[in-house]
């Protein structure tokens, strides 16, 4: 809390309803449909008085596709070993798993890079 006369001692849920319900009366004022709003709490906090407002033009999803491998065992080593990567795993090996992938996929840029994978296997592995 703040001593100060200029400072007003919200909670963070009078922050929001503050916030919310100052963009809420403007958009209504001025027939605009109401934003998806995003907050980054530290500069909201901090930095109440700075608003970053922008068109989202565009959302990239995260293909969760388990891609489709023809003839698995005629691909490269790499690519075997990401696709065993892709089966059933335990909760608990979660890290590891991400671990291995990640040293797999660069290891299979190095083996694209020295030409010993092909373009296709080398996309085929980072999917």
């Amino acid at each position: 809390h703040s001593r100060n006369a200029s400072s007003i001692n919200y909670d963070i849920d009078d922050y929001a309803g503050v916030v919310v319900g100052m963009l809420k009366e403007f958009c209504d004022a001025q027939g605009l449909p109401h934003p998806h709003i995003f907050s980054e709490s530290g500069r909201a906090l901090t930095a109440h008085h700075a608003v970053l407002i922008t068109q989202v033009t565009d959302v990239e999803r995260h293909n969760d596709d388990v891609p489709k491998i023809v003839d698995l065992d005629e691909q490269p080593e790499i690519v075997r070993w990401l696709a065993e990567l892709l089966g059933p795993t335990d909760a608990e090996m979660v890290t590891e798993t991400y671990w291995r992938a990640t040293h797999y996929i660069g290891d299979a840029a190095a083996q694209y890079a020295d030409g010993k994978i092909s373009l296709a296997q080398k996309a085929l592995a980072e999917q």
